[in-house]
């Protein structure tokens, strides 16, 4: 089993992956990549990460699904992984849905290194960018 020190990302459009991949990579974190619900769901009950970026939009189930049995499998362990959803627009209304499924914020794409690396602070109280 992992012992936490990594990010999952949760994205199935590749260039997507290889932005997200270069901003958390320039941030020092390793990361592990889901293209879809059931990808980082498998990954979830083997891992334990620091964080998870969530794309809203993923095939099979969507984020809200996945935060919701991301949930369920952290219960026993009483963990509580940070998980940011992304999303391709700021929508009235996705914020507080994103919430009410159990994820911890919200950002929306295309993201941003400065973004990221605000929220990767607010979460896990990394250093800041210089």
């Amino acid at each position: 089993m992992d012992n936490g020190s990594r990010i999952m990302l949760v994205e199935a459009d590749e260039i997507n992956q290889i932005v997200a991949l270069g901003i958390l990579g320039q941030l020092g974190y390793p990361v592990d990549v889901a293209s879809d619900g059931a990808q980082a769901l498998n990954l979830a009950e083997s891992n334990a990460y620091l964080a998870v970026f969530l794309d809203c939009q993923t095939p099979q189930l969507d984020g809200y699904e996945i935060a919701r049995r991301f949930r369920e499998l952290e219960q026993p362990s009483r963990r509580h992984t940070p998980i940011i959803a992304m999303a391709p627009s700021i929508v009235p209304g996705d914020r507080e849905r994103c919430l009410a499924a159990g994820m911890d914020d919200y950002i929306s794409k295309p993201i941003k290194l400065h973004v990221i690396a605000a929220v990767l602070e607010r979460w896990l109280a990394a250093p800041k960018l210089a």
